[in-house]
Order: C-alpha cells, then structure tokens, then sequence
C-alpha cells in the first residue's frame, strides 16, 4: 500500500457584489416634477424644519416625485411576464397541485422564454440609448454590468497579506487615519466670528449647481446632477 498526503494552495477566485446604489435620473416631465415638488414643499411646510431634517426631507421628495413621473422604468421583466409569474405563483399556492402541474410545467416554459427575451430587450435599448448619447457603449455596459470588484486581499503594516474582511476593513481604516492625521505637533485653532461670514445667496447655489458636470457617479443620496440642474428653480432656496 502507498500512502501520500496532497498539499496546494486555494486559488482565490475574484467575488463580486451588486448594489443597489442606482442613480436616479428624471426621464418623465421635468416641468411637471417641478410643479409637484413645489407643491410638496409648500404643503409640508419644509422651511419651518431645523437645517438638517428640511436636507433630509428635500431629499426624500425628490426621490419621491422623481420615481412619479418618470416614464422609463428600470425594471427588465414585461408586464407580461409578470402576469405569468403572477398565475404560477396561484397554482402553486393551491392545495391540488397535481391537478396543475402541466399548466404549471406550461408556465415555467413561457415564463424563461419571456424573460430571455425582455433581457435581451432591456440590453439592446441600453446600448441604444449610450450610443445616441455619447457615441459609445462603454456607459451602458457598465450600466448593465453594475458590479463591483471584490477586494481579495490587502497587505498590512508588517508586509504579510490578509484576506479576512474584518482585517481588511481594519487595515484601510487605519491607512485613512494615518493619511489625515496631522502631521503638525502643535495644533492650531482659531476662532471664527460668525457674525462677520455673509449669508449664502441663491444666485451662489445656481451657479454651484450648474457648473457640476455631468454623467458623474452619485453619492449614497442617489441624486445625480442632471437631477439637481433640472430642479434647480425649486431646490435652491432651500439649500
């Protein structure tokens, strides 16, 4: 008899995560959303709110609204579609299933084929609309793709690798800290008047807004800057 003991590494095969930290865009009617906000905005009394709560709900209207006219929906399955989804999910909650089952086994059928085909849909009008846009499907393939790379490992302080999240998070964390720490062993503080700094006047808010760029990633908010530049008469009073 022979005996023999195998050793080898794991291979570390790349992890990939989606989010749902989507952007949203106003694709409906814009004089419309910003009708609705100012009326939102008037009935919920937003000014009367303390500065933080009034960003907060300015935000969750426009959200709101936004979603409420807008004609282009993000969803890939069909209507279609969703009614079989729909039927199937009946049959299957019924206590007679056998008596269903060739509808059932019918359904699923349709249903694969159906969304098959609104993928395919979904990925064609994508591509046409980054094309008329830009001239490029470098957008719209990563608008399809919305992943993200997983990050594997990460070297630490005494050169050695680790590929623990809780390490990892541990390690940039102290990278950051580290990176803004001031290098100025004597702090210095001095204090502001605050009666001497001016308000800021609306005209500085427009013209903050509209000098953003556009096509940019949002931040956790999901507010893009084509968002905001479109609802500007609206918003910037307020900010």
């Amino acid at each position: 008899m022979v005996r023999a003991k195998l050793t080898g590494t794991k291979i570390n095969t790349k992890r990939q995560f989606r989010t749902d930290n989507s952007s949203i865009l106003c694709t409906g009617n814009i004089t419309q959303l910003i009708s609705n906000l100012q009326k939102e905005i008037n009935k919920k009394s937003i000014y009367q709110l303390p500065i933080q709560e009034q960003y907060a709900k300015l935000i969750s209207l426009l959200k709101t609204e936004t979603k409420k006219v807008n004609t282009d929906s993000k969803k890939v399955i069909s209507d279609e579609t969703y009614q079989l989804l729909k039927e199937r999910k009946e049959l299957l909650q019924k206590k007679e299933k056998k008596n269903y089952r060739p509808r059932i086994s019918e359904l699923s059928k349709k249903i694969n084929v159906n969304i098959r085909k609104d993928k395919k849909i979904k990925r064609q009008n994508t591509l046409k609309k980054h094309i008329e846009k830009t001239g490029g499907i470098k957008k719209a393939i990563k608008e399809l793709n919305s992943k993200k790379e997983w990050m594997l490992k990460v070297k630490t302080m005494d050169n050695n690798y680790t590929n623990k999240r809780t390490e990892i998070v541990k390690v940039a964390t102290e990278y950051y800290r580290n990176l803004y720490r001031s290098k100025n062993p004597k702090r210095i503080t001095n204090k502001i008047n605050t009666d001497s700094i001016p308000e800021i006047l609306k005209e500085e808010t427009i013209r903050a807004i509209n000098t953003q760029k556009r096509d940019k990633t949002p931040g956790t908010d999901q507010v893009t800057n084509e968002l905001l530049k479109s609802t500007t008469p609206v918003i910037a009073p307020i900010i």
